[in-house]
Formats: structure tokens, sequence, C-alpha cells
């Protein structure tokens, strides 16, 4: 990853994940809750789908592109209207994560790629 992948990373998180985490905690909407809820008596949940909503992608269409764009459908169907504005984004990370490393740029390597002998 180049420098600039990590910029548009780091803008991607600064401008778009923190103040989507912000907006959520002011609403008191947690995605993975890691503490008990005392106002349920019960996690039992009825099931909701065979596949419990996982989908899946054919081999054809398994890059990132067609993932970006699958999540894009989902929290569209889910109405994730604050969810749906990242993706955009996503689709621009990808594009710039996807690109080639240009000749210019040496990979560094550390010394835990060679063999011990």
């Amino acid at each position: 990853m180049s420098s600039t992948d990590d910029q548009a990373a780091a803008g991607f998180f600064a401008e778009y994940l923190l103040p989507l985490k912000r907006a959520n905690e002011r609403r008191g909407v947690h995605y993975f809750t890691t503490g008990a809820d005392k106002a349920k008596d019960s996690y039992w949940e009825p099931i909701a789908s065979r596949n419990g909503g996982i989908r899946s992608l054919n081999a054809a269409a398994c890059d990132g592109a067609a993932l970006i764009k699958q999540l894009g459908d989902y929290w569209t169907e889910r109405n994730q209207v604050q969810l749906t504005r990242l993706f955009p984004a996503l689709e621009t990370l990808r594009q710039g994560a996807s690109k080639p490393a240009g000749d210019d740029q040496q990979a560094v390597l550390t010394d835990f790629i060679y063999p011990l002998h």
C-alpha cells in the first residue's frame, strides 16, 4: 500500500467513519454491542431466513467491485441511509487500492521474509 493509499484510507476514516460513529452514539445505535442488554429477558429470536442473511457471489463476480456493490445493495434494502452514504467513498478507496504499484515504488522487505539456515 502506498502513502497515497494510506492517506485515502485515513481520509475515509476521518471523514466518514468517525462522524458516523459519533452520530450513531448520539442516537444510541450500536451494530455490535459487547455488553448485556438489561432491557432484554432473553436473546432468543426466531430464525429470519434459511441462510441467516448470508449472501454469495459467484466465482466470476468475486472481486472487490462486486462485493462493494452487493454491500451497497444490502444497505439500501435495509434502508441504512447512514451506511449507504459510505458507498461512493468505499468504491473510490477500492479503486485506489486496486491500482498496481508503479515501477518507481520499491516494496519494503523485512528481515522476516528470508529463510533461516
